[in-house]
């Protein structure tokens, strides 16, 4: 079924999407705010374009950041996925950003509150889901002014925000376990002739935390490598750097949602960019098949099927402080051939049970399959 655009003043998009018929959903940023209220109402008692299995759950989803800027908008998309195909009732969803996209837009603070309340104050919502960093502090901060009975899911947020935090009987959490210092050494494993790193970081709120977190944390490798920053550079600037980095080097791709001078960056464009200009191997915590070379990866897949397992738990009245979800880490070593084949490294150095994915078929293998369609052909 097409998607449908509402028109709206400051060329704020409004997408109601209908490609599942149980689910409804709009994003939201707190920039169209004066029209926040009227859209989260318009949404919540518009028909479903089908006879309802039953009852029908209302999702807030508080991202982050802005689409398409968010960093993690790749898990959101999982989650919601997984939810529509998983869930025995329908669900509406109804997405919000916390965060604008650019650093001198509006930041979360209490008039962001406000106008969320008075969007929602009068609908029953059977969940709050919030994603990434920024959206659980924000949340939490606000929890009693806004959504003090409603269960909540903070997901898609590292350990470090939530470890030392206080919750309720009804709150939940899904954290994950990011190490970049593990990626580093992967990067020495394979190419233990590395002597600079170039690590791509940009400058918001959420990677000035983890430069600090890098920072800190590469201090084990002292006078060993040497660290190239890229928080104060443009993504000009930094595909640059990517285009002439010096022997024995490496990318290091961390997150970059706002470059130095301030615009926002989409993150799988980002990566791909800088992958066709680099002139050393990449790595990075996900993207596997954009042209990272691998290692001990975090699964979005995995994550988004936990995160909906757990959200279809307390859908069904389950209580979310009696839920306890490990933490999710590092899966299977996972290696792309094509950039091992690139760079000339040597699968000796993988460490055993690795998967080794697109590898290009062998002459056999090809004759095999056509072998195999001429078979079935003639029937």
């Amino acid at each position: 079924m097409p998607k449908r655009y509402l028109a709206i003043p400051r060329d704020a998009r409004v997408r109601i999407s209908s490609q599942v018929w149980q689910h409804q959903r709009v994003r939201l940023s707190l920039r169209d705010s004066c029209w926040l209220a009227w859209l989260v109402v318009l949404l919540l008692h518009c028909p479903l374009s089908a006879v309802a299995r039953g009852e029908t759950r209302h999702v807030l989803v508080l991202s982050s950041a802005e689409r398409p800027f968010a960093p993690q908008s790749g898990f959101a998309d999982a989650l919601v996925r997984e939810l529509i195909r998983s869930s025995r009732e329908p669900i509406r969803f109804v997405e919000v950003s916390v965060q604008a996209a650019r650093a001198g837009d509006e930041a979360p603070d209490a008039s962001m509150a406000q106008r969320i309340r008075s969007a929602f104050g009068s609908q029953r919502l059977d969940l709050v889901v919030t994603i990434g960093g920024p959206a659980a502090t924000f949340a939490q901060q606000f929890r009693q002014e806004l959504f003090p009975a409603t269960p909540m899911l903070i997901a898609g947020v590292d350990r470090r925000f939530v470890e030392n935090g206080t919750f309720t009987a009804n709150e939940t959490t899904v954290a994950t376990q990011h190490d970049p210092a593990l990626m580093i050494d992967e990067i020495l494993r394979l190419l233990p002739e590395t002597r600079t790193v170039m690590v791509v970081v940009g400058a918001s709120q959420v990677e000035q935390f983890w430069l600090q977190e890098m920072k800190r944390e590469f201090r084990r490798f002292g006078d060993r490598l040497q660290f190239i920053w890229t928080n104060t550079l443009s993504f000009d600037e930094i595909v640059e750097r990517c285009r002439t980095m010096p022997a024995q080097s490496a990318i290091f791709f961390a997150i970059l949602s706002l470059d130095g001078k301030g615009e926002p960056r989409v993150a799988g464009d980002t990566l791909t960019t800088l992958h066709d200009a680099a002139n050393v191997p990449m790595f990075a915590l996900y993207g596997i098949g954009r042209g990272i070379v691998g290692g001990p990866l975090l699964s979005t897949e995995e994550l988004s099927r936990t995160t909906a397992q757990v959200a279809l738990r307390v859908l069904s009245g389950e209580s979310p402080g009696r839920i306890k979800t490990p933490t999710q880490r590092t899966g299977q070593t996972t290696y792309d051939a094509r950039e091992l084949q690139r760079w000339k490294i040597d699968e000796g150095r993988l460490p055993l049970a690795s998967v080794v994915l697109f590898r290009e078929p062998t002459r056999w293998r090809r004759r095999a399959a056509r072998l195999v369609d001429s078979l079935r052909a003639s029937g």
